[in-house]
């Protein structure tokens, strides 16, 4: 049941996907605000309070919610899972983004390429080439495909609607709470370990479906106190082959990525590829779980 449902709301993500941000994410984004007025004091013990709260309750309500309906009807837990999982995903959009760059920038039309990237380049000048359009987009297929796709997919199949909400709100309270000093620290904390687990899987995942022995440099090349995101971004640029971080100039002798392509239209696309290689290849490990426990 369990890929079933990840298959059926995959698939309507993939030809019906939802404008972001979404109503659902307005109505989050209000309960956010709600509880930052409410409950911050400038303290990480009222931010541990109102993530409990604005998390950790909802999802443990969701747990017993789904253990009754189980009870009464079965069905209705996996309507509830596919709804939820519709919801909370949303990859689809990021593929399109990146597509409409990639085709802009193979034409070198780099005002249509910033119109594209939207946020994905806020952080650039305005002057920006083409490469660094294609970099930052780069990273951003990365690291949406952990927060919008691995990561919801690893938490549903451990703990069900109880991981995908907690994932989910954790997640969305983290981001809402970036600025609030100590406050949103909890959230970020919890945040950091709920994405631990999934974004080495994702890592590894690109080395087998990439360049092995190129991911894993890249991979080693990070400290061990990097961020989950900078791990996701590592192993995907070295299984594809291509510089994200500092210009080749900048580089030190020793770095792996010495001998990588500077960043592009092609590797853009490559990377949505890669993505879609690693998500083939977890359904394909739930597949084989689930016919060898039958």
């Amino acid at each position: 049941m369990t890929l079933l449902t990840l298959l059926a709301a995959l698939g309507l993500d993939y030809y019906r996907p939802l404008s972001r941000p979404s109503s659902v994410d307005a109505w989050l984004a209000v309960k956010a605000a709600w509880l930052q007025e409410h409950f911050n004091a400038g303290s990480a013990r009222h931010g541990w309070l109102a993530w409990a709260i604005g998390a950790l309750l909802p999802a443990a309500i969701a747990g017993m919610v789904s253990g009754f309906m189980q009870l009464i009807s079965p069905p209705l837990v996996w309507v509830a899972a596919f709804a939820l999982l519709y919801f909370a995903s949303g990859y689809r959009q990021v593929v399109q983004t990146a597509q409409d760059m990639v085709g802009a920038l193979t034409v070198l039309d780099l005002d249509r390429a910033r119109r594209f990237c939207g946020d994905w380049c806020a952080g650039l000048p305005s002057d920006a080439d083409a490469e660094a359009m294609a970099r930052n987009g780069i990273g951003t297929v990365f690291r949406l495909s952990l927060e919008r796709l691995f990561g919801i997919v690893f938490w549903f199949v451990w703990l069900d609607l109880i991981g995908v909400l907690l994932y989910v709100l954790t997640r969305f309270l983290a981001e809402h709470w970036r600025s609030a000093g100590e406050f949103g620290r909890p959230a970020r904390q919890v945040l950091h370990w709920l994405d631990w687990l999934p974004a080495r899987g994702l890592a590894f995942s690109f080395a087998i479906v990439g360049n092995f022995e190129h991911a894993l440099a890249g991979w080693r090349a990070r400290a061990v106190q990097a961020r989950n995101e900078e791990v996701v971004c590592a192993a995907g640029a070295g299984a594809l082959g291509v510089r994200l971080g500092e210009p080749l100039a900048e580089i030190a002798p020793g770095n792996p990525a010495a001998g990588w392509d500077a960043p592009s239209a092609e590797y853009l696309e490559g990377a949505v590829h890669l993505v879609w290689r690693a998500l083939l290849l977890w359904l394909v490990l739930l597949a084989m779980l689930w016919l060898a426990g039958r």
